[in-house]
């Protein structure tokens, strides 16, 4: 009967060819009669696993990358409390919040909605959630410093077995863009007004 003890080591064992093969060294007491007679090693080829594990952590940092590099929030949420369970790292630096303080507090998202766009967005988020439907909205937020920021968000509504699961979206600042629409505006009716005049 051979005693069991867990692996002793991973190693890369390197072929003539100079193909390297990983393997796991794996150790046995080998008794007899209640004595020990001798120890019998294991070698198993776990070089399609450290493979997978190499590709899975390179996928996983490329993915990383390309999610900190979107100029937007991508986030992630709760369906029925809307708590964020995912943000990039965007979000600090859009807004000035840490990261902890989005993923933590439970209703950091409506409570940093400007006020006055606080309940109709909220509303708004609820129905297309509880309709299913995928939704675009556009609200200012308060950021840690006190401005607001004009945020545009575009919401995907995961469904799993006829209901909602999930939420998932992109936040893209837009406050630029409603600063060039309110300057327009302004310039519209000073024209408007001018030619009243006349």
């Amino acid at each position: 009967h051979g005693e069991s003890v867990p692996p002793l080591v991973e190693l890369g064992i390197v072929h003539p060819d100079g193909v390297v093969v990983s393997v796991e060294a794996n150790a046995a007491s080998v008794r007899k009669n209640g004595k020990i007679t001798g120890r019998l090693l294991v070698f198993r080829d776990i070089t399609a696993r450290k493979q997978a594990e190499e590709e899975l952590q390179q996928a996983h940092q490329k993915h990383q990358e390309l999610v900190n590099t979107i100029d937007g929030i991508v986030w992630e949420a709760d369906v029925q409390t809307f708590q964020f369970s995912y943000v990039s790292q965007k979000a600090e630096r859009l807004l000035g919040y840490p990261l902890a303080q989005w993923l933590n507090e439970p209703t950091f998202w409506a409570d940093h909605i400007h006020p006055d766009d606080r309940e109709r967005t909220v509303a708004f988020c609820v129905n297309a959630t509880k309709e299913m439907r995928d939704h675009t909205f556009e609200c200012r937020m308060l950021a840690a410093d006190g401005h607001i920021v004009w945020l545009q968000d575009i919401v995907t509504v995961v469904v799993g077995n006829n209901q909602a699961v999930k939420l998932r979206g992109v936040i893209v600042d837009i406050t630029e863009r409603k600063r060039t629409e309110e300057e327009r505006a302004r310039l519209l009716k000073e024209v408007q007004d001018s030619h009243e005049r006349l």
